[in-house]
């Protein structure tokens, strides 16, 4: 037997008794939750006792959408974050100077708003690195930019035709720019280096430390990336859980795209859902699904015209809503979790539409449905109260809920108009309206994925190194109580594992994490200096700040 006590100030997220003074855990899960005398009770010679004399402790915090596998990126190639193009270029050739053997550039990080209205191009790319192919992902991952090497590997000319729901950038005389949109970078492969499952289980490893570091204890991860080896990511799952190097409640998923065959997906989903069954750290147990693009490509697809284009709505990634209708039906037929990418309102309007009819025919389960859409940059009033009555988790991306420079002048107020982009990334509204609310970094488009700040931008809606750019949407803030309940209960939910996690009460998993402050307490405008100092999941801790 196996008998811990902490003694803090804790904040259970359990809504009949949110504080307490400590908590009894044995063979890594909570016997006991109250005061400190209530507690004591518990404690017996062999107890390990555990002192959070300052700040607070509170439950293991879910990561709503994280593409774990993707930490390849940030491990094999440059990662950019510089504001102008000659900072980008200065980045990477100090990537491949550090790193003259490689035979592959790719990484990750630039933003479309530093580039001119023609975007990124190969001619950039070519004056650092012209022998070697040049592979860069898009902080949001919707497009590339590549040089011409890599463009002649991958034969991209003049007469590769755009796929579906992608486009290659084309200049007045038809050349390809060296900028690939959306479902066209997947066309860039062949000069992609190529990972192994030695590759990922570095990348998941190097990922959990990050997660931990900000007291992550449960991650949802699309498993989305183009240069992705599905064999490869499930094998370095499974073999890191055999070895014992898994802390984390990963929950991954497969996706399906339009042109693809849903049933194919589906069993094969159902297969690793299968295999997994048993394992201790690892689900697949959710199927992820795009609606569109993003605002910044013109793929989101809108209610209303763009306001730069009119005539321009952007696109559902699926052109029938009777074949979405269908995929959905089977999808939660077969009782997955169903995770969805929306950007734009139409897009709302289209896996509402499915889901709803989904669920006028089909029987439901203990439990109900798990749909959960993710990122919500535009949506409606009359959307949420539908969100609240089917039930579905709302995972907002508060990372970038905030007046970016790169982001909001350059591109959203003139691609949405100022009315539309001042209302964007609602929070408070599903708050308001009881719609169960999680968050997620979209990491690596976050990097790095600090929950801390996280926190900050839900209360604050302000990033405290740009305070004069203007609080976007106050009447979107949220309390910090509000704001915790997303961070854990709500994560939780989201991923069908509330009985288990989320909150600190007797009988659940001993998740829990050890903060240096009380951010219930101390001024808003600083919560995002807070820290991890230490965190436990199943009464084992796991991660323990060095300074």
């Amino acid at each position: 037997m196996d008998r811990t006590i902490v003694y803090g100030k804790i904040w259970t997220g359990d809504q009949e008794c949110p504080w307490a003074e400590a908590m009894a855990i044995e063979d890594g899960r909570i016997l006991k939750v109250g005061t400190k005398a209530q507690v004591d009770a518990y404690k017996d010679d062999a107890a390990n006792c555990i002192y959070c004399n300052q700040g607070m402790v509170m439950p293991g915090m879910t990561e709503g959408h994280a593409h774990v596998n993707q930490m390849v990126e940030l491990l094999f190639g440059p990662f950019v974050d510089g504001k102008t193009v000659p900072a980008y270029q200065a980045q990477i050739a100090d990537w491949i100077k550090a790193h003259p053997d490689a035979e592959y550039i790719y990484g990750c990080g630039f933003e479309n708003g530093v580039f001119d209205a023609g975007g990124p191009t190969a001619a950039q790319l070519d004056e650092v690195e012209s022998e070697r192919p040049v592979v860069m992902a898009s902080s949001d991952h919707h497009s590339y930019w590549i040089n011409t090497k890599a463009m002649t590997i991958s034969g991209i000319d003049a007469d590769t035709p755009n796929p579906v729901n992608g486009e290659i950038v084309k200049d007045a005389d038809g050349r390809p720019t060296g900028w690939l949109k959306e479902t066209a970078s997947a066309l860039a492969k062949p000069a992609m280096p190529e990972m192994n499952k030695e590759a990922y289980k570095k990348a998941i490893e190097t990922y959990q430390q990050t997660a931990l570091s900000y007291g992550v204890t449960s991650v949802y991860e699309p498993m989305m990336a183009v240069e992705a080896k599905v064999d490869d990511i499930v094998q370095a799952y499974q073999e890191l859980t055999e070895e014992g190097r898994l802390h984390l409640d990963f929950h991954v998923s497969q996706a399906i795209h339009e042109g693809e065959e849903p049933e194919a997906v589906i069993k094969r989903s159902l297969q690793l859902r299968e295999k997994f069954r048993v394992n201790p750290h690892v689900a697949f147990d959710t199927v992820k699904m795009f609606m569109d693009g993003v605002v910044e490509g013109h793929t989101a697809y809108l209610r209303e015209d763009y306001s730069d284009a009119p005539g321009d709505r952007g696109e559902c990634v699926f052109s029938d809503q009777n074949v979405l209708n269908a995929i959905v039906e089977k999808v939660l037929a077969e009782n997955f979790h169903l995770h969805v990418h929306a950007i734009g309102d139409a897009a709302l309007d289209a896996i509402l539409t499915a889901v709803e009819k989904a669920e006028a025919v089909l029987p439901k389960p203990q439990g109900g449905f798990h749909v959960a859409i993710t990122h919500l940059q535009i949506v409606a009033p009359d959307q949420i109260e539908k969100m609240k009555r089917l039930g579905i988790t709302a995972v907002v991306n508060p990372y970038w809920h905030w007046k970016d420079p790169v982001y909001y002048d350059v591109l959203e107020v003139p691609y949405l108009g100022e009315e539309r982009a001042a209302a964007e990334y609602p929070v408070a509204s599903f708050i308001k309206s009881g719609v169960t609310t999680s968050q997620g970094s979209d990491f690596p488009v976050t990097v790095p994925p600090d929950t801390m700040l996280c926190l900050h931008l839900m209360v604050n809606r302000l990033h405290p190194d740009f305070t004069d750019t203007g609080v976007l949407g106050a009447e979107e803030c949220i309390s910090v109580e509000d704001a915790l309940k997303i961070l854990t209960i709500g994560g939780a939910v989201q991923n069908d594992v509330a009985e288990e996690r989320g909150s600190l009460v007797s009988g659940k998993k001993a998740d829990f994490v050890y903060l240096d402050q009380d951010v219930t307490t101390m001024e808003k405008n600083k919560l995002f200096q807070t820290q991890v100092k230490g965190v436990w999941i199943d009464g084992k801790q796991v991660y323990k700040r060095s300074h």
